[in-house]
């Protein structure tokens, strides 16, 4: 179902985009990375979970293990680090955009009762 706020926050994306290309670009590389970076820790838990379900005896013995889970921490540290930065920049553009709300608002405003005359 369309919503005025859908459609608002379409229009934004839109003008955002005519206005500053750069932001909307950039956001959506964020897009991309957090999904990537999300896709990185569900590897690294499907590894850690197989080290874990194939272990016997005391698993600090297992060199396999202690290195999966080392690079884990690693990986897990890094992306943590990656998502600060990735929500800090995605705030700064979500202001940025926010500025262009009244044009999008107008717009929907304008033109959402003929819309719906149809």
């Amino acid at each position: 179902m369309i919503t005025p706020i859908g459609l608002e926050d379409q229009l934004l994306s839109i003008v955002a985009a005519k206005e500053k290309p750069e932001l909307e670009e950039k956001k959506k590389g964020l897009y991309l990375e957090r999904a990537q970076n999300r896709k990185l820790l569900k590897e690294t838990e499907d590894q850690i979970l197989e080290v874990l379900s194939m272990s016997q005896g005391n698993i600090l013995e297992d060199e396999r293990a202690i290195l999966i889970l080392s690079s884990s921490k690693k990986l897990s540290r890094e992306i943590l680090e990656k998502q600060e930065i990735t929500t800090r920049t995605e705030k700064q553009i979500d202001e940025t955009r926010d500025g262009y709300r009244p044009v999008s608002g107008a717009v929907i405003h304008s033109s959402l009762p003929p819309a719906i005359a149809m």
